[in-house]
């Protein structure tokens, strides 16, 4: 989908934003605070919290963050529970790169 919506502030432990697209977060989402999009999630800060992409199923969204530390980051049904370098089952989670953003028709 080419709908979305931004958010504004920091999510502080306790908060949940849920969207039924994509969201752009500016600000952190932080420690036990939870994104929830049906399209894919975007933080122009940190995600230490938990990030749920693709909620309706769609195998295709992708999280991105400056800083990427999630507690849980979960895309459809795979979910990676501990963060690393790498590939973690069929999710991967590397340094973001231009030609990522250009694919995504962000630049």
């Amino acid at each position: 989908s080419q709908t979305g919506q931004f958010y504004k502030g920091n999510l502080r432990a306790g908060d949940v934003l849920e969207s039924e697209a994509s969201i752009v977060i500016i600000g952190d989402v932080e420690r036990d605070a939870k994104v929830i999009a049906k399209g894919n999630i975007i933080v122009l800060g940190s995600l230490k919290g938990t990030a749920a992409a693709g909620a309706a199923g769609n195998l295709n969204a992708v999280i991105v963050a400056f800083e990427m530390a999630p507690a849980q980051a979960k895309i459809s049904d795979l979910s990676l529970q501990k963060p690393q370098k790498g590939w973690f089952g069929r999710i991967c989670m590397e340094p973001i790169k231009k030609s990522f953003l250009s694919a995504l028709n962000f630049i």
